[in-house]
């Protein structure tokens, strides 16, 4: 088959989606099947099959950019390409650039939903655009209901877009993860060293520095954690817009010593930075598949993640981690039992390996195979 991926977010941008398409494009391709990408220009990025269109800052939110959809030149190369299918991942211009262009030739046509743009607008819009966020609610549900099928990475995201009214037939296709990476030795990340060295344990969270992202929480939790426990070590790791608030927070709360902000970590080495780690934490509330959270339970790593419904899949309570209330306190004293005590460690950290297994992106992108293939089906025969 021969599969057109749109999308408003992609490389050189270190995001969910990002890691979504590149997982699914590379082991669709390994599988035999030809995949093209089309996103806004969004920095100095070249690979085969990729394109790119014009784009602009979007003053919102840094880290996205607006691409122009009026493409001829996307269009004659669309039209040369002579796709057998659409695959939308987001519901910007670009989106509406492969929704536009599936209608005009008549193509069948599928939307992942990797973000749930209702609560991202909560976090931006009030302040600027304070009526925007039901607009942005109505739109959301508009655009899901123009496409033949639409896939949900978690079980929750699938509710909520029921909930949301909703009405093609949504499939749950979580993105998966290739665990070769997982599974091998690295070098020694230079940043962690002397905390290794001085025998401390590394309390971990990796995203993307976004205000979205709640990682003031993950400081406040070690704040507690290093009264607790005072040979243990933070790793921040991830760069982003707000990465110099969260360093002046980290000084506020007087843990910039035993903190580490790493800045931005390429795709490729997240690996060998997870894997440095001795647990992992993370309390974003906007998630709709927690890619990261997978590449940590991919590590081995035992797991504290807020109480959010799209985390479950991840975690079984006490077996390989907790899913916590938004409790600083709370969160610490988990964390401080589990260091202090080796032989839980040890379990769950092979749970989280075990666990893993299930999010194996061969799999997983053959369940999204055969969801083309029915949907090309049903489109011929209408």
């Amino acid at each position: 088959m021969k599969i057109a991926f749109f999308s408003d977010i992609y490389k050189p941008v270190i995001s969910g989606v990002t890691s979504s398409i590149t997982q699914f494009a590379d082991e669709l391709r390994r599988q035999g099947h030809a995949v093209y990408i089309f996103s806004p220009r969004l920095g100095k990025h070249e690979e085969p099959d990729y394109y790119s269109m014009t784009s602009v800052p979007f003053p919102i939110y840094p880290d996205f950019r607006v691409g122009f959809p009026l493409s001829i030149r996307l269009q004659r190369i669309m039209a040369k390409l002579d796709v057998d299918l659409i695959h939308i991942h987001t519901p910007g211009p670009t989106g509406l650039l492969g929704l536009s262009y599936s209608l005009q030739h008549k193509l069948p046509r599928i939307m992942t939903y990797h973000t749930m743009i209702g609560d991202y607008a909560r976090v931006y819009l009030p302040k600027i655009f304070p009526g925007m966020v039901n607009t942005v609610d109505f739109f959301d549900k508009f655009f899901c209901n123009r496409f033949h099928a639409v896939t949900a990475p978690t079980p929750f995201i699938k509710h909520y877009l029921q909930e949301m009214g909703i009405k093609p037939k949504i499939t749950v296709i979580p993105t998966g993860i290739d665990l070769t990476p997982y599974r091998q030795d690295w070098p020694e990340v230079p940043e962690f060293a002397l905390a290794h060295q001085q025998g401390k344990k590394i309390l971990g969270i990796a995203a993307r520095a976004a205000k979205e992202k709640n990682i003031e929480f993950v400081l406040e939790v070690f704040r507690v954690l290093h009264d607790l426990d005072p040979m243990t070590h933070l790793a921040v790791i991830g760069g982003g817009p707000h990465l110099e608030e969260l360093k002046k927070y980290a000084q506020k709360l007087h843990i910039s010593d035993d903190t580490s902000f790493t800045g931005f970590v390429p795709h490729e080495e997240m690996p060998r930075f997870i894997k440095a780690i001795d647990a992992f934490a993370y309390t974003c509330r906007t998630d709709t598949q927690g890619l990261v959270v997978l590449e940590a339970l991919a590590s081995g790593k035992p797991l504290f993640l807020i109480d959010e419904k799209v985390f479950k899949p991840f975690v079984k309570n006490g077996k390989n981690g907790y899913l916590l209330p938004e409790d600083a306190f709370l969160f610490a004293k988990r964390i401080n039992q589990v260091f202090h005590n080796p032989d839980k460690m040890q379990s769950m950290s092979d749970a989280s390996a075990v666990y893993s297994q299930d999010f194996s992106i061969a799999d997983l992108t053959s369940g999204l195979v055969n969801l083309y293939a029915k949907t090309i089906a049903a489109f011929a025969q209408t």
